[in-house]
């Protein structure tokens, strides 16, 4: 059915899209498949209602902020084993915190921002590679043993 589609009689267009936002924490590809549009429909939706803009703002926010605390958790278990495996503790620190927590201030100074700057993709991106770094290491790590 689509946007365009819905039947402003027996719904509100605006409730079911802030809806979508909430339940999809502000990924545009499954609001938009959610809603039954483009994506770039999503976007003109954000450009035209502040509401909309505001709502897909904190959706993303609470993404990354959540995503942030996993990866503060996963180095905190990782530094909690230094002793044993201190490349991958400081390896895993340096990496995640140098290039995830630049809004908790971890970054370089040059890295800094007050604004949340990367997508979700590319947080999940450096997710995996942060994740293959310290499987590699640990298995460099056993190799040597």
């Amino acid at each position: 059915m689509g946007i365009e589609g819905i039947d402003i009689y027996k719904t509100n267009p605006k409730v079911e899209i802030l809806a979508s936002i909430k339940k999809h924490k502000g990924i545009i590809s499954a609001i938009a498949h959610h809603l039954d549009c483009s994506c770039q429909t999503i976007y003109n939706l954000m450009a035209r209602d502040p509401d909309i803009k505001n709502a897909m703002e904190t959706a993303r926010s609470n993404l990354i902020e959540s995503r942030l605390d996993l990866a503060e958790s996963v180095v905190a278990k990782i530094m909690g084993r230094h002793e044993e495996k201190p490349g991958v503790a400081l390896s895993a620190s340096m990496y995640l915190l140098n290039n995830l927590g630049n809004v908790r201030g971890y970054a370089h100074p040059d890295k800094k921002t007050d604004k949340i700057g990367e997508t979700i993709e590319s947080i999940d991106g450096n997710i995996k590679v942060a994740a293959k770094r310290i499987d590699n290491a640990s298995n460099d790590e056993h190799d040597e043993e």
